[in-house]
């Protein structure tokens, strides 16, 4: 969403943190699983 908080993840790519933190882990497992 528009007001999700941007982070600078080590290893690059920025990722917002909204209670999304098991997408953000799957996305740098590189497997990207929606409920």
């Amino acid at each position: 969403s528009s007001t999700s908080q941007w982070v600078q993840r080590t290893d690059g790519v920025p990722s917002h943190k909204e209670g999304e933190n098991l997408i953000v882990e799957c996305e740098a497992s590189g497997v990207l699983s929606l409920p």
